[in-house]
């Protein structure tokens, strides 16, 4: 084979020493040309592409039924907004006579939101506390510097 011809040759058909691992962990060396791993590669990017688009519409999904729960066990129909999702499918009617189920329902509400009240209360005294060791240790590190600067 003459050198013009090896120069000239087309990319896609140069051939390239590689390791193959099959499914079941075996080695075996062998040759390939670099245009069939450029279009096994391009298809299988094809392939996790489609599957990862469609992770992504069942995650979407899932967003959007955790919001849409949320939004029914807090009694708020615009809760999924928070989240950036539309509020849907959620109705409310106090002129409704509840059942027991409701009833219950309610009272669960109204232990959550209960719930998170006192911890919102409990982050926010926290965080004042925090604050406040804050302030005093920046204080004792201010007076450090004072008393060690000339």
């Amino acid at each position: 084979m003459k050198l013009s011809d090896t120069i000239g040759k087309p990319i896609s058909e140069e051939e390239v020493r590689v390791r193959f691992r099959d499914s079941k962990g075996r080695v075996t060396d062998g040759k390939i040309a670099i245009g069939e791993t450029v279009t096994q590669f391009e298809q299988l990017l094809n392939d996790k592409q489609s599957t990862l688009q469609g992770l992504w519409q069942e995650w979407d999904q899932v967003r959007q039924d955790i919001a849409e729960l949320g939004a029914e066990l807090l009694d708020d129909p615009s809760f999924p907004t928070e989240f950036g999702l539309q509020a849907r499918g959620v109705t409310t009617n106090s002129n409704d006579v509840r059942s027991s189920s409701d009833q219950h329902i309610a009272a669960l509400r109204d232990e959550i939101r209960a719930a998170c009240d006192k911890s919102r209360e409990d982050i926010g005294k926290e965080a004042e506390e925090d604050t406040r060791a804050r302030k005093a240790k920046r204080n004792q590190w201010l007076d450090m510097l004072k008393r060690d600067s000339f």
